[in-house]
């Protein structure tokens, strides 16, 4: 679907430079439009680019990453709301609670001071993020979570070729249990696609399991932290973590939930540079 930040090339437009494009389109001059390629955030056709002079054709695909960071007014998209739960996708760049976060400003914007996080995400963690709507509805979800009534999944993009197959890690963190369920979708000798499904949910848990099998998440700055020698992923600018789907029963209606997040472009932009297949029938 063709977004806000998407732009799609008109058969006029076709043989113009990226840079003349982006410039015309956005009406910024050339040198933001030179600092936004710089910058790796422009896709083209689901493929990062940085070369200013790469000539266009009728119907490319440029999309353009937004940076939450410097945009604190960013409204995520909604993939389920009732009066009791709110499913949230989160983008990179944003907290989950707290101060200038995503919980605040949907409060803000829904106009819902008691709306609060059932759960957290990493700043850098995009997708499913469930929010209760007031406090019974909260209590509730905190109890699916320590029941472990919730199944989460998520999508990751980590080093090197992981075997194939299922796998369960249980090392324990902080000295507490902590279960991790990995599916290999796609590998080769860089670089790994795979799905983790949560049992516990440890502080880190996804991105410390994996750096204990040798194989970091691309991005991280705190468990991967070892040098990158394929420029590809020394060239990506944040953990590529995402949380894919949540499914449970509500406490409160008893409705079934099961919702999936889309991938992010620069996510899907990675997988398309490391040569993997984006398996969605996983």
């Amino acid at each position: 679907m063709i977004g806000e930040h998407s732009i799609k090339v008109s058969e006029a437009e076709q043989g113009l430079t990226v840079i003349d494009l982006l410039a015309q389109r956005l009406d910024i001059s050339r040198r933001h439009a030179k600092s936004m390629l710089d910058a790796r955030k422009i896709l083209i056709n689901g493929r990062r680019v940085w070369m200013a002079r790469q000539k266009l054709r009728r119907g490319d695909l440029i999309e353009i990453i937004r940076d939450p960071c410097r945009d604190r007014a960013l409204i995520p998209d909604l993939i389920h709301r009732d009066q009791h739960y709110i499913i949230a996708d989160k983008p990179a760049g944003m907290l989950a609670n707290g101060a200038a976060s995503l919980e605040q400003a949907l409060r803000r914007e829904l106009r819902n001071p008691a709306l609060r996080a059932a759960h957290r995400l990493d700043r850098d963690t995009t997708g499913c993020l469930l929010l209760a709507c007031n406090g019974v509805a909260f209590d509730a979800a905190t109890q699916l979570f320590r029941k472990r009534e919730i199944a989460k999944t998520y999508r990751v993009i980590v080093r090197g070729r992981m075997a194939r197959g299922n796998r369960s890690v249980r090392t324990r963190i902080d000295h507490r249990s902590a279960v991790s369920h990995i599916k290999v979708l796609s590998a080769n000798a860089v670089a790994s696609y795979v799905q983790v499904q949560l049992e516990t949910g440890r502080t880190h848990q996804i991105r410390r399991h994996l750096e204990g099998l040798g194989h970091p998440v691309i991005g991280d700055k705190a468990y991967g932290t070892g040098a990158a020698v394929d420029p590809r992923i020394r060239q990506v600018p944040r953990q590529m973590l995402h949380a894919h789907s949540l499914a449970f029963t509500s406490p409160l209606t008893g409705q079934e939930l099961s919702v999936q997040s889309r991938l992010p472009p620069d996510f899907r932009a990675t997988l398309a540079d490391l040569r993997l297949a984006d398996r969605r029938s996983q």
